[in-house]
């Protein structure tokens, strides 16, 4: 997904309905993609002839409890929706392509898509601690900028170096030990190879 976000996607889609309801592998999907930059846009409607006004926002409210923001599609209305979702697709892709070049030039990839440890923060001490993701670097502010997601929706923020820190993915093919499992203590001390690393 990072290559994908920062080379070849200009945006994705992705419907739902009453039918075929959001679940947990779409929702990590969504924030993997919110993460490393990958535009997208979620869109959910109901199937049949008539709008079920209390299962129309039992629908909407369990995207939001999954922080995920959705944009509600009403088949019988349907330029009520369109309309702002075409206008904010041309205008996520025209800034995308437009910037996108300008952030990740030049930048090493032991740090372009990395996971990154928010620290140092003065002005924003709420944040200190959370995890995001590097997506560029802003030469003229020297500052580098992690996208988090805040609230279920992706925030940029432009840190200086020392306000982050990169977290683990680097062990992906390593040999490593395992310790200090309490789960199943039977594995401490058994070896194997890191294949993946899980961001949330």
């Amino acid at each position: 997904i990072r290559e994908l976000g920062l080379l070849y996607i200009d945006c994705v889609f992705m419907l739902f309905s009453d039918k075929y309801k959001v679940t947990d592998i779409y929702s990590k999907m969504c924030v993997a993609m919110a993460l490393h930059g990958i535009p997208f846009y979620v869109i959910c409607t109901m199937s049949g002839d008539v709008i079920d006004e209390k299962n129309w926002r039992m629908l909407q409210c369990d995207f939001q409890r999954k922080d995920i923001q959705v944009r509600m599609f009403n088949p019988h209305q349907p330029h009520d929706m369109l309309g702002t979702l075409i206008a904010d697709f041309f205008k996520e892709v025209s800034w995308n392509r437009s910037s996108s070049d300008e952030i990740t030039k030049d930048l090493s990839d032991d740090i372009l898509g990395q996971t990154v440890r928010l620290k140092n923060l003065e002005k924003k001490p709420e944040l200190n601690g959370r995890v995001g993701v590097c997506i560029g670097f802003a030469k003229e502010q020297s500052r580098y900028r992690v996208r988090i997601i805040n609230g279920g929706v992706e925030t940029d923020l432009a840190l200086k170096q020392d306000c982050i820190s990169i977290l683990k993915p680097k062990l992906l093919g390593c040999m490593v030990r395992i310790h200090g499992l309490e789960s199943r203590p039977e594995l401490n001390g058994r070896f194997g190879f890191v294949d993946a690393f899980l961001r949330d």
